[in-house]
């Protein structure tokens, strides 16, 4: 079902990229554009919008019989993503200090309690919706919103690092203390203190993911 703001396009394109992010289409995997119309029984005009769309943001390439392959995570590329994620959000939690209430470190400390059943049961898709809710609730207060669309363009264009409950489940659960840690700053206003925290957050998520990604490769290429 289509929402409000979505074309037919961009269902295809989110179908796709879940199918990417889960490892239902591999690295090296062909989508033919006829083949994959049918089976989501709509027309090759959008699905051709949605592989090109793709491709342009590198998660698959075009051969030349008019098909397309998924591309293998560039690590340089997740790199330069978790830097940047890791300082953009960590200025957005800095400026959130000021306009978080009481009310609101009560819901994020209810979204954390949440995400440790999750990973407790396994949950890969409710964890990765409620970590992305965590952060999102910490800054949808702070009047930067030009800061804030940036990081939802940043989550959207890179949705296939929510893998990190798959390949870094150690990482997962130290999330879930870093969040308790990052709440306990937020309350006692040390904004120099939550900036770094979740800066080095976001980072350690980055260079867990990178490192056994770099396994999965190395193994896939004995």
């Amino acid at each position: 079902m289509l929402s409000k703001f979505q074309t037919k396009a961009d269902v295809v394109h989110d179908e796709i990229l879940n199918k990417i992010s889960n490892k239902q289409y591999k690295a090296g995997e062909k989508i033919v554009l006829r083949q994959l119309a049918k089976e989501l029984n709509v027309s090759e005009i959008p699905v051709r919008d949605a592989l090109n769309r793709l491709e342009g943001e590198g998660y698959l390439t075009h051969t030349a019989n008019k098909s397309f392959l998924v591309c293998p995570l560039d690590i340089n590329d997740l790199t330069n993503f978790f830097q940047v994620k890791g300082v953009l959000e960590g200025f957005a939690a800095k400026l959130s200090v000021d306009y978080l209430s009481e009310e609101d470190l009560k819901h994020l400390v209810e979204i954390n309690d949440e995400m440790r059943i999750a990973f407790k049961e396994n949950n890969t898709k409710n964890y990765s919706e409620l970590n992305t809710k965590f952060h999102m609730f910490m800054y949808h207060s702070i009047p930067n919103t030009e800061l804030i669309n940036l990081l939802q363009q940043l989550g959207k264009r890179w949705s296939i690092t929510k893998r990190v409950f798959d390949v870094a489940p150690i990482r997962v659960e130290q999330s879930i203390i870093d969040h308790e840690k990052i709440i306990e700053l937020v309350k006692n206003k040390d904004r120099d203190g939550v900036e770094f925290c979740v800066r080095e957050h976001k980072f350690a998520a980055g260079k867990a993911m990178i490192e056994q990604i770099t396994i999965e490769q190395a193994n896939t290429q004995e």
